[in-house]
């Protein structure tokens, strides 16, 4: 399926939306014409002249002017109005809050950081959320900031608490919630290569293994807060057991902390201390063979974890993020050779993996704002107003 191909039919106008939006995003000009647009989505002239006079009449795409199209003729340029509407992105980590101000075309402007102590309760982490809103607002007052985009790895952390909402209503702006494997998904959507690709899962290796899926071109989202948790998946079941209960757990072969204790146990030293996990990928990039070594074994773990989850999903694109993107070959060679093993060959050879690229260190924080995109502006007659 073409994720650039959109449908005529009522009803699906915001999908039509998204579409164009992406294209003009992903566009190498950043520019295209009304005739490119219903080339590239499928669409009829007349919807995409529709669609296109109402963004310009919320400013979110504006004219640029002429450009050469197909037979030498010139034609009108479409491009964003990337400096019309600007969101503030939020990242939640166990000891960090970071924000960003972005444009509708997703390039950063601000950064900063605020350090969280773990002895903090849940009110006053909303409230150092809350001021990061405040200073990345008064900080760009010349922008205007249309919504607020929240990532964190867990929103079960905050209990009963909305904090989507309790900032909404302190600061006035819409704010959008998400959990972080499903932003980092969405910042490769939006910003990566996905190959023109509709149906792609996402795996985030962290602190858990968590797996999400964008299906048909559109975020898959259940009412758990984690769609596809798979830390605690039986891979091995005469393992040793896990603290959950079960025995062989995922996350007893291939957590962060079990790489850098497959590197210690290879190395056969007990006293190396203050070693990340960090540390041994970018060992086993060097070429460090007890840390390749270490990389490899938990990856084979993960290939077999993995490798059902495909074949129950069928995704057309595999994204291996998190901590597992620094990998490299330690991490694609023994995945690959699991799905050899355990994948039809017919679904095999359809199937793309490829570690994740997208900004290393900001993924999650790039993923809240493209979340604020999905919601906002591919809705614009909900929260943008016309001329």
């Amino acid at each position: 399926m073409n994720t650039y191909r959109g449908n005529n039919i009522v009803g699906v106008r915001e999908n039509n939306i998204s579409l164009i939006i992406r294209l003009l995003h992903r566009s190498k000009s950043k520019t295209c014409s009304r005739a490119e647009l219903a080339e590239k989505t499928g669409l009829k002239q007349a919807t995409i002249t529709y669609i296109i006079n109402d963004l310009l009449e919320r400013q979110i795409v504006c004219e640029t002017g002429s450009i050469e199209g197909k037979m030498k003729r010139r034609s009108i340029g479409i491009t964003l109005c990337a400096d019309k509407y600007f969101i503030i992105s939020i990242h939640i980590t166990d000891d960090e809050i970071i924000s960003g101000c972005f444009d509708i075309d997703g390039k950063i402007y601000h950064k900063y950081c605020y350090n969280v102590k773990s002895s903090q309760n849940i009110s006053e982490i909303i409230d150092m959320i809350t001021n990061a809103v405040y200073d990345m607002n008064n900080s760009n007052p010349e922008k205007n900031i249309i919504a607020v985009g929240i990532a964190v790895s867990d929103l079960t952390l905050f209990g009963n608490v909305d904090i989507g909402k309790i900032v909404m209503q302190k600061t006035g702006i819409p704010v959008f919630t998400e959990c972080d494997a499903n932003c980092g998904l969405l910042a490769e959507y939006w910003h990566g290569d996905v190959g023109g690709c509709s149906d792609i899962m996402y795996v985030w290796g962290k602190d858990e293994i968590i797996t999400s899926m964008i299906i048909g071109g559109k975020l898959y989202k259940n009412k758990n807060t984690k769609n596809g948790n798979l830390t605690h998946m039986c891979i091995n079941i005469d393992g040793e057991k896990c603290t959950c209960g079960n025995n062989g757990c995922l996350c007893l072969y291939c957590s962060p902390k079990k790489i850098v204790d497959n590197y210690i146990n290879l190395r056969k030293k007990s006293d190396i201390l203050d070693i990340k996990p960090q540390d041994v990928f970018l060992m086993a990039s060097q070429g460090d063979h007890f840390a390749v070594e270490a990389v490899r074994r938990s990856a084979v773990y993960l290939g077999a974890a993995l490798a059902s989850a495909v074949n129950i999903m069928r995704p057309q694109l595999l994204i291996i993020g998190g901590i597992y993107s620094n990998g490299s070959s330690a991490v694609l060679e023994p995945i690959s050779e699991e799905f050899t093993k355990r994948l039809p060959a017919d679904y095999l050879a359809k199937l793309k993996i490829r570690l994740s690229t997208c900004f290393p260190d900001d993924a999650i924080l790039f993923g809240a704002a493209a979340l604020v995109i999905e919601n906002i502006i591919v809705h614009p007659t909900k929260y943008l107003k016309t001329k």
